[in-house]
């Protein structure tokens, strides 16, 4: 069976922003977020344009929320058709590229909406604009993927958009953007990368490709987020980490995510959380209720990680993730996340029944059923 390999052209390590002065074109759109204008990064981003030899004319639109509305990606939409850039370049954390991935597809074909960004369908796009992601969080690996994740406004609901056609023409990994990242952003961005890395090595959509990079990622994130946890000014580790977070993307985005995004995805959207830390809380429990399916996979990621304990596989694993997520002080329930017994019994139901539609749900390799789901967004309530 023919299998495609997604990947952007990547220029990663620090110093790399550099290479936005060689890109060709007369206009750039920037999508990005209030924060990155704040810290500084934008202006950096805007430095190395303007060293262009092609004097390219830059506009900024900043309004993505930390969930990118679908309301405001329409509003980036009208502000790319109004300046008809050809290049869109999404800035930031994973929200920023993900919207900057929509803004593009209907920027470039004004006759779709984003229900027609789905796998199956080709969209023809570039006809007037490349995309170009640099990523500023070490995590969410949107700057190499072909989804996106936008939430509905109407609905309250997290949509998952994928296409092959929004895969970045060129992605910027430059460490020294990261440097400016709390621990808590850290930390959650973190347990993204980690949860892309263990998810992608057993989903139902592997492959010897996405195989390697899933292993590599999965060690890389051991061994580095630890350190740059203890010292958020260690370049050294910053680089490794920020690396580590796009190999996982490259791994899992050739692969997919599995249940712990299925329900991760809900608990976000429903109880506001970050994506890392919601994603993150649940991997554990994951782990070990794909036991049944995934256990040869598992001795290998242990055997990689030289991890070893008692137990099965699926057991040594899950115990060195809880061990792992304590070391950097990642919260490990939805207790320690603020949520109250009364919120979380007022939207179980529903977050059972989104987490069950999710799309990453339908790639894990045990298949669940609603009370399956329901039994481990409960234990994520205590941590149990």
């Amino acid at each position: 069976m023919s299998v495609p390999f997604r990947s952007p052209l990547i220029h990663f390590g620090r110093g790399s922003l550099k290479n936005l002065r060689y890109i060709r074109g007369k206009k750039a759109l920037i999508v990005t977020d209030k924060v990155i204008k704040e810290l500084g990064i934008l202006d950096k981003v805007t430095k190395q344009l303007n060293k262009s030899k092609h004097q390219m004319d830059v506009q900024v639109f900043d309004e993505i929320e930390p969930n990118p509305m679908d309301t405001t990606v329409l509003k980036g939409v009208e502000k790319a058709r109004q300046f008809e850039p050809d290049w869109i370049i999404g800035l930031g954390g994973g929200s920023a590229m993900d919207a900057a991935k929509v803004i593009y597809a209907l920027y470039e074909r004004p006759d779709i909406s984003m229900t027609d960004i789905i796998p199956l369908k080709a969209l023809h796009l570039g006809q007037k604009s490349k995309l170009l992601t640099i990523s500023t969080t070490s995590g969410t690996g949107a700057e190499v993927t072909w989804g996106a994740v936008i939430t509905s406004a109407e609905k309250g609901i997290k949509l998952s958009i994928g296409s092959n056609d929004i895969v970045p023409d060129i992605a910027i990994v430059d460490s020294s953007l990261a440097l400016s990242m709390p621990h808590s952003l850290t930390v959650a961005t973190g347990m993204d990368a980690l949860t892309h890395s263990i998810e992608g090595t057993v989903a139902t959509i592997r492959n010897d490709f996405s195989h390697g990079l899933c292993l590599q990622a999965t060690k890389m994130i051991f061994e580095w987020l630890p350190k740059v946890c203890e010292n958020l000014e260690d370049k050294i580790s910053r680089e490794k980490m920020h690396n580590a977070a796009c190999i996982a993307g490259l791994g899992f985005g050739n692969s997919q995510a599995g249940l712990a995004h299925g329900i991760g995805h809900a608990l976000g959207a429903l109880f506001h959380i970050p994506h890392g830390t919601a994603v993150g809380l649940m991997l554990p429990f994951i782990i070990e209720f794909n036991e049944p399916t995934s256990n040869d996979l598992f001795k290998e990621i242990n055997k990689f990680c030289e991890f070893n304990g008692e137990g099965t596989p699926a057991k040594i694993l899950a115990t060195e993730v809880r061990n792992f997520m304590k070391i950097i002080g990642a919260p490990m329930s939805l207790k320690e996340c603020n949520i109250t017994q009364d919120k979380f019994e007022e939207l179980l139901d529903r977050a059972v029944h989104v987490a069950y539609n999710d799309p990453s749900t339908r790639t894990n390799p045990r298949e669940p059923t609603n009370e399956d789901i329901l039994t481990l967004i409960k234990k994520s309530f205590a941590g149990q």
